[in-house]
């Protein structure tokens, strides 16, 4: 006797990859993500983004000018920013969602920190 799946089951879908190379693919893709908000200089520069366009020379004076091309340059490479026509910077779309969904994960983790702490 063969156990089959009752057609009328509907199979659940959890969001997580079917095997362990499609997991391990997206904690890297995620961890190299991360890698980019472990600079302060380019979350300053992200930050300073998020609330208007900005040119080099108001990047240079919130960061080190020597770290500000580097960073234009890794953060343009991850599709977080791009170069306006008048020579601005300004986060791309997918930028703002990222810092977005970044500074939410940075606030669960402090209140459920502070939950633990309470226990």
């Amino acid at each position: 006797m063969t156990l089959e799946k009752p057609k009328y089951r509907k199979t659940r879908h959890t969001g997580l990859p079917a095997d362990f190379t499609e997991l391990a693919e997206m904690f890297e893709e995620a961890f190299e993500l991360l890698d980019v908000f472990e600079s302060s200089a380019r979350l300053k520069m992200l930050f300073s983004m998020y609330r208007e366009p900005c040119n080099k020379s108001d990047l240079r004076r919130l960061v080190n000018p020597k770290l500000v091309y580097e960073n234009l340059t890794i953060l343009q490479e991850r599709m977080l920013i791009e170069e306006l026509s008048d020579g601005r910077f300004d986060l791309t779309e997918m930028g703002k969602r990222i810092l977005r969904q970044y500074l939410q994960f940075l606030e669960n983790l402090r209140r459920t920190m502070w939950e633990i702490q309470e226990l």
